[in-house]
């Protein structure tokens, strides 16, 4: 888009071409929406620092669980146990990363175990999940 200026005793004027407010009415391609990546068939149910908890199983691709049409009160509870363990990551010394207590580790454990249940409630496909959360 051709876009032209005028500084005038200090102030900055600027003009646009007609034609060209015609061509910036249709959004190109490259800004609409992206597609929603295709949902998964199967899940599998391991948490990552600064990833989601939910992976594509076959292809092994990060899924947010609000892209899943899961219960709003089910991607709710993800969310929390989630942030939970996303709490435990030290940016500055990712080794000393997680719970600081047995007691954490062992509630976070129980709660995922929940989640891996109701998630396989509600999904019609595998639910993968690691030995602590089975």
């Amino acid at each position: 888009m051709l876009v032209g200026a005028i500084t005038l005793a200090g102030c900055t004027l600027m003009f646009v071409p007609r034609w060209s407010i015609a061509r910036a009415r249709s959004i190109p391609e490259a800004f609409a929406a992206p597609m929603p990546p295709p949902m998964p068939a199967n899940l599998r149910l391991q948490p990552g620092w600064q990833h989601w908890p939910l992976w594509d199983a076959d292809t092994g691709e990060n899924v947010s669980h609000y892209h899943l049409n899961l219960p709003d009160a089910l991607a709710g509870r993800i969310e929390t146990w989630d942030d939970s363990w996303q709490e435990t990551y030290n940016g500055d010394d990712p080794s000393a990363s997680g719970f600081q207590t047995q007691a954490l580790r062992l509630a976070y454990e129980a709660q995922g175990k929940l989640i891996a249940v109701e998630l396989q409630r509600h999904w019609k496909g595998r639910v993968e999940t690691p030995d602590e959360f089975r």
